[in-house]
């Protein structure tokens, strides 16, 4: 049977002399994985650029429904971008990106939320007039979402945040495993929407930790993100 799909590439790995397995985030069908024929061919359905990490597509493809390999019929560029590719701030972030939704998109069914988010947030990156120095902190609280373990912004003032619990507490939990004062105070702010103009360098690497640890204790076979040093060079 054949599907139109629009996806997201993940991450794709050479498979023989001129072939990939390319695994793509799908709007309809969740994860998938199709093995690609002739990727450095001019008569090849997706070109190099085209398998990528994060480029859109659209396409058409076998679905024999029984998970394993499919293999694409028809693929067009469903969104070109313009300033990832050449803004080495924005292409660490999109790195990032990838490498989180690599660990965390692993369902084989249809979660259409989840690709409209992504789908926003890929544009968001890509566009000029976009600031940068908070993305990857709301991508992740934002992302969470999706996941299910999103925090709830606090009723009342609440000190600290409970990584094991994802509950925010009037006192310090008596585990190791919760954001300080000031990184709960930023972490309210983000979820409020707000970014605020002036951030201590060091408050939003601290926070950034923390989220990750959130994403390991809450997903299991969470591991460290090899990205991460590039991140905290530049934010």
């Amino acid at each position: 049977m054949l599907v139109k799909h629009r996806a997201i590439v993940l991450h794709s790995i050479p498979y023989g002399d001129n072939s990939k397995v390319v695994k793509c985030f799908t709007d309809n069908l969740g994860l998938q994985s199709y093995l690609v024929n002739a990727v450095n061919n001019k008569k090849g359905v997706l070109k190099p650029s085209m398998v990528m990490p994060l480029t859109q597509l659209s396409i058409v493809a076998y679905n024999k429904g029984k998970g394993g390999l499919e293999r694409i019929k028809e693929a067009r560029l469903e969104s070109n971008y313009l300033n990832i590719p050449i803004d080495p701030i924005r292409n660490a972030l999109a790195i990032f990106v990838s490498e989180i939704l690599i660990k965390v998109c692993q369902e084989e069914h249809e979660n259409y939320p989840l690709y409209r988010f992504l789908e926003s947030q890929l544009n968001k990156l890509d566009a000029s007039e976009t600031q940068l120095g908070f993305f990857h902190l709301t991508f992740l609280i934002e992302l969470s979402s999706f996941l299910g373990f999103k925090p709830s912004l606090p009723i009342g003032q609440m000190q600290y945040f409970d990584l094991m619990e994802g509950t925010f507490e009037t006192s310090r939990p008596l585990h190791a495993h919760y954001l300080s004062e000031n990184e709960t105070a930023l972490l309210c702010k983000l979820l409020n929407k707000e970014e605020p103009l002036k951030v201590d360098k060091d408050l939003k690497l601290s926070l950034l930790d923390k989220l990750l640890e959130y994403y390991k204790i809450q997903i299991d076979g969470f591991r460290d993100v090899k990205s991460l040093e590039i991140i905290k060079m530049l934010f």
